[in-house]
């Protein structure tokens, strides 16, 4: 997901080129793309951290990401010339700049409070820092528009669950935006654990090699904007996975060693456990030290599932997964036998997303309930898996600053939310 930063870093650069009478002003800055994109038949908006590049007529020339999320000028560009003409989008800007907007974004709000008084809009992506989702998480509730909200969602569990009071209040929708769980992957998965036995004990790790500008500038190392750092930022994946794999059920106990943090205390590199009450165990590792990896290995007695791309699908077009049934030593221990087999599956996370998100807004708004028995497509369950995860990484979060000590989930808020 593509994080944008706050209103003060929306600041012209005042690097400037100009090539006589007839050539162009390069000017940067830091804009909110919410485009309004149709899926169904609801509006959503999302928020993308852009630099454009005009000319001296004011004409835009390019859209330029300033963000690291796979997504590009050319991505943008695309986008922009394939809306069609019945979508709305809407850019945030610092007054009182103007600019010329090209076809397909007729409107620009100068604050977010403009944008969510806008009748025209019916969902928002909130992809703030942590720290600032309570704020707008509930005003965006208050005025009626559905949330997605980017991980991790809040600072406590006791601050989610206000904010999915405030969702439940005001009828809404909420989603935490966590991709990998809308690919039909995470279904096959479950049925495979079903068909062969329960997972006892299962790995992950989702890490990149940040550069010093990251690790001194971005958001997610700041103990003022996003203080769970890459626990929280990475291992919002990893809890949410090894929840997954055991139907949706929450650890008892959590220990977690921070093995690198920054000057703020923020969580850089550390690695955490987590312990059923039946002998189930997993263990995490989470990092902006080390190069990029998103594995997820489950084993049971009978085999292990191995998924490589368990964030992040290598292709839009589908993922796969591993089956390794049955493994054991032959010939007097010198060769490995076993029953390999790669599933494919086709779609992409992203896109199933939004489309996910559109249709239980639809719903919603139609009266309907879903008859697929997906529990993807209820609202209930993304407001339970939300908490569910919070809670685990909370544990996480404080056995890190306790020395490593294991610290109990907080299982009473976990089971409170799954009785509403």
């Amino acid at each position: 997901m593509v994080r944008f930063q706050k209103d003060e870093q929306l600041e012209e650069d005042e690097s400037v080129v100009v090539e006589g009478h007839g050539g162009w002003r390069r000017r940067k800055y830091k804009l909110v793309f919410v485009g309004a994109l149709v899926v169904g038949a609801v509006d959503f908006a999302c928020g993308l951290g852009l630099s454009y590049m005009k000319d001296r007529h004011m004409n835009l020339l390019q859209l330029t990401l300033d963000f690291q999320f796979g997504c590009t000028d050319t991505h943008v560009s695309a986008l922009l010339a394939t809306l069609p003409t019945s979508i709305s989008a809407y850019v945030l800007l610092p007054p009182p700049i103007m600019i010329r907007l090209p076809p397909g974004i007729p409107t620009a709000f100068g604050s977010y409070d403009e944008l969510l008084a806008c009748a025209e809009v019916d969902a928002v992506y909130i992809p703030l820092p942590t720290t600032m989702h309570k704020e707008w998480v509930t005003k965006a509730a208050q005025a009626g528009k559905h949330v997605l909200c980017e991980k991790p969602v809040a600072i406590s569990t006791e601050e989610l669950k206000e904010m999915l009071t405030a969702c439940k209040e005001n009828n809404v929708v909420w989603m935490d935006g966590v991709m990998f769980m809308h690919q039909d992957r995470v279904v096959k998965v479950q049925e495979t654990i079903k068909e062969h036995g329960p997972i006892t004990y299962l790995m992950s790790g989702f890490s990149f090699a940040a550069d010093e500008e990251f690790l001194t500038t971005n958001i997610r190392v700041s103990s003022k904007l996003d203080f769970f750092g890459a626990l929280g930022d990475l291992g919002w994946y990893c809890i949410r996975a090894t929840l997954m794999a055991n139907e949706w059920q929450v650890p008892s106990r959590v220990t977690t060693h921070v093995h690198k943090s920054n000057p703020g205390n923020v969580p850089l590199d550390s690695t955490s456990m987590l312990f059923y009450d039946d002998g189930r165990m997993a263990t995490f590792h989470t990092s902006f030290m080390h190069g990029f990896r998103q594995w997820l290995d489950m084993a049971g007695k009978w085999g292990r599932i191995k998924v490589d791309d368990f964030v992040i699908q290598k292709t839009s077009a589908g993922c796969e997964f591993t089956v390794v049934e049955e493994p054991h030593l032959e010939d007097d221990h010198r060769r490995v036998e076993q029953r390999v087999s790669t599933q494919e599956v086709a779609g992409c996370g992203e896109v199933e997303m939004w489309s996910r998100f559109s249709r239980l807004i639809r719903n919603k708004r139609d009266g309907k309930q879903s008859e697929s028995g997906d529990v993807r497509e209820t609202e209930k369950f993304w407001c339970d898996v939300s908490v569910s995860t919070q809670a685990v990484l909370d544990a996480c979060y404080a056995s890190a600053y306790s020395n490593g000590e294991a610290v109990d989930v907080d299982v009473n808020v976990v089971q409170t939310q799954q009785a509403q």
